[in-house]
């Protein structure tokens, strides 16, 4: 017994060889992983359903105090049509960055005062 630690057990020596050890099996991993992406597009589905169930009503026509139609529900219909072949919310949010950038004169997400 030459050495420091002569006598004492550590817990490496417990540990069978990476030979003796069985092979890690990663099947319940990837169960895991296929119940989560199942009940995410789960979610998704009842949620997308429910937005479209629940889509406000389009008026047949929208008429003035004295008769004058001044809107179908086409025209409505058309105009989101439109909307979204433009790129919808993403044409929005460019408008609002022009004009940030113009009302404060630098460019949006500047810091600098």
């Amino acid at each position: 017994m030459d050495g420091v630690n002569d006598g004492l057990r550590t817990a490496a020596d417990e540990l069978p060889s990476r030979e003796a050890r069985s092979p890690i099996r990663y099947t319940g991993l990837w169960v895991g992983l296929g119940a989560v992406i199942a009940a995410s597009f789960a979610v998704l589905g009842y949620f997308g359903g429910e937005v479209y169930r629940e889509a406000p009503p389009v008026p047949e026509r929208v008429v003035t105090s004295d008769g004058q139609v001044l809107f179908t529900g086409q025209d409505i219909k058309d105009g989101q049509n439109v909307w979204q072949s433009m790129g919808g919310q993403e044409v929005g949010t460019v408008w609002a960055t022009a004009h940030t950038s113009r009302r404060t004169g630098r460019p949006t997400g500047s810091t600098a005062r």
